[in-house]
């Protein structure tokens, strides 16, 4: 026998779920640091990371900085060195630029 819901039971269902899920991705949203003072860049690389759309925590999961061909990990946790960016930036992170680190090793 197959169980059907209505329309409210699904509607309530999806506002439960929502409600739950909410604390759990704040939380995860205020676990990255942020790996450079925006006070300190000069125009030029401030323009720069706003060409490439940077972000500090990227919300496309496949494709963070940490995973990327141009970004070179550091011993300061989270933050690692950008060769495009030329300067810090946050593993978490992401912008427009990025690449498969698999090119590293050709």
């Amino acid at each position: 026998m197959k169980t059907r819901y209505t329309r409210r039971q699904c509607l309530q269902c999806a506002a439960v779920m929502s409600l739950l899920a909410s604390p759990l991705l704040h939380s995860c949203k205020q676990s990255g640091q942020s790996c450079m003072d925006p006070e300190l860049l000069s125009t030029g690389e401030k323009h720069l990371r706003k060409q490439l759309a940077y972000v500090e925590l990227s919300e496309e999961l496949s494709r963070p900085c940490g995973l990327c061909h141009f970004y070179h990990a550091s011993e300061s946790g989270d933050c690692g060195e950008c060769t495009l960016l030329d300067g810090s930036v946050n593993r978490q992170g992401s912008c427009t630029s990025w690449a498969s680190e698999t090119r590293r090793e050709s």
